[in-house]
């Protein structure tokens, strides 16, 4: 076998973030931030509940049954890679590079929707909230253009401070609602029954449940995308991810039962403000009857989320830019990093930028709550086709790669399992259609449109990397490599070379 020297020319050339400034708290704390448990239980459970009712607590304890599947796949990947490409990199390494670029596209299309989704509902709410309060008519515009400009500026000065930022939000809105759902079980006394742990309002209901129970984890994998700027990323990413998944689904399933009983098995699913399901502030709701002055903790605590969620999510859609501009797939001044923060700051304001189009201009168009649910449906669609690509990827990467670890239950079976759980949020811009749902009313047309709207990036996707040169596709397999890695993928690649 003909040897190869590694040195700073065997590997792709480009601007590095700050590696090792993150701790694993940092890491298990920006996971959590991404899923925006008090944000989640606020804005996506009177959804689930419009058709779910009460069997909605089930839902969501199948709902992390289902997300540990797919933990498994990033935390298996971790183990041996770290990038910024995240997910791309993991489908690069098992199924080629050209596929390693469209899981890359796809999670961006998942990464770019994600903090528009976050701000533009809130906004909304908030803006309702306080307008009584001060007699000002303050239009929802205006707190999404703060959000926005809030979010911007942590993630423009260092992923440390964002970090810092998710640890202490995390922490509050946590406490907070914990609180709430420890009072809200705690007077419904006899009312509380196991029964909402069955599937009390059908399979189509139980489906249903399971689109938002979902939607609500997605985020958690987001620190993949942060491993270059973690401490000892191949031990902690998947470990932190885990950690912080298993975690909130815990937190999720709890406020789950706590909301329904709390606010009555009878009055969860019909027509007027009495009922659950037809209140965006239901938690807030709850949380006043128990002490008037508890449902704006409650509010703010959601602000806190949405702030935290929103910050990650940019992050985690910027690196994405950043690590398609550093390989020449997109303009390369997306791999431009700041020379002091060691950000990749044009990404940022590209994201910045984007989101503030979306929100503002989808939600003065359509409306917010419309504008929510198309987003939310859509970037649900990129989540799920990247985790698709990287389920697909993992066995071939072990058997490739890691022949002597390979595990036919971790790598074969249990991402199988993780990749037929994310069906039922395939199926749900169709849900709506179904005689059950009539009552309802027809679906907006905006979610209809998210399945063509994805067919069409994935399209584009897949023309792109057929196009890109094979060295800047194959670069995407290098990224984040340490030096040992370097030397193997080197060395295979020169083995039938003539001495």
């Amino acid at each position: 076998m003909a040897t190869v020297s590694v040195d700073s020319t065997s590997r792709p050339s480009y601007a590095r973030l700050k590696e090792g400034v993150l701790t694993v708290p940092d890491v298990v704390f920006t996971s959590v931030a991404n899923q925006a448990p008090g944000g989640a239980v606020a804005l996506n459970f009177f959804f689930a509940i419009l058709f779910a009712g009460s069997g909605f607590p089930l839902a969501m304890l199948i709902s992390l049954i289902a997300t540990i599947f797919l933990a498994n796949t990033l935390t298996q990947f971790s183990k041996h890679l770290s990038s910024s490409a995240g997910f791309g990199v993991y489908a690069s390494r098992g199924l080629g590079p050209k596929a390693g670029f469209f899981t890359s596209w796809v999670a961006l299309f998942y990464g770019y929707l994600f903090p528009a989704e976050v701000v533009v509902l809130i906004s909304q709410v908030l803006s309702g909230l306080i307008d009584p309060v001060i007699n000002v008519n303050i239009p929802w515009q205006a707190f999404d253009v703060a959000f926005i400009a809030i979010i911007w500026f942590f993630a423009y000065t260092g992923v440390k401070r964002s970090a810092r930022v998710a640890i202490i939000t995390g922490s509050l809105e946590v406490s907070i609602f914990v609180i709430l759902g420890i009072l809200l079980v705690a007077r419904a006394g006899g009312h509380n029954t196991l029964t909402v742990f069955t599937p009390t309002t059908g399979i189509v209901g139980l489906s249903w449940g399971l689109v938002w129970g979902l939607l609500s984890f997605t985020g958690f994998e987001s620190v993949a995308s942060l491993a270059e700027e973690t401490k000892d990323p191949k031990k902690n990413v998947g470990r932190s991810a885990f950690f912080a998944l298993l975690g909130v689904g815990i937190f999720y399933v709890f406020l789950a039962y706590a909301g329904v009983v709390g606010w009555g098995l009878d009055k969860l699913m019909g027509n007027g403000s009495a009922y659950f399901a037809n209140n965006s502030n239901a938690y807030g709701i709850l949380a006043g009857r128990i002490w008037a002055p508890f449902e704006a903790i409650v509010v703010l605590a959601v602000v806190n989320s949405v702030i935290a969620c929103s910050l990650a999510a940019l992050n985690f859609a910027a690196r994405y830019f950043y690590s398609l501009g550093r390989l020449h797939l997109l303009p390369s001044a997306f791999g431009q990093v700041h020379e002091r923060y060691r950000t990749p700051t044009f990404s940022v304001n590209a994201m910045g930028v984007i989101t503030l189009v979306l929100s503002l201009g989808l939600g003065s168009w359509w409306g917010t709550s419309i504008a929510f649910g198309f987003l939310a449906t859509a970037f649900t669609y990129g989540w799920i086709l990247m985790f698709g690509m990287a389920n697909v990827a993992l066995p071939f990467f072990y058997r490739k790669e890691h022949p002597q670890d390979f595990n036919v239950f971790w790598h074969v079976v249990v991402p199988a399992i993780g990749t037929v759980v994310l069906i039922p949020a395939l199926v749900a811009p169709l849900l709506p259609l179904l005689p059950q749902f009539a009552a309802a009313g027809a679906p907006p047309w905006q979610i209809i449109a998210t399945v063509p709207l994805t067919a069409l990036w994935a399209i584009i996707g897949i023309v792109l990397a057929s196009r890109a040169s094979g060295t800047t596709v194959e670069n995407m397999a290098r990224i984040g490599e340490d030096q040992d890695t370097a030397l193997q993928v080197a060395e295979a690649t020169t083995a039938h070379a003539p001495a």
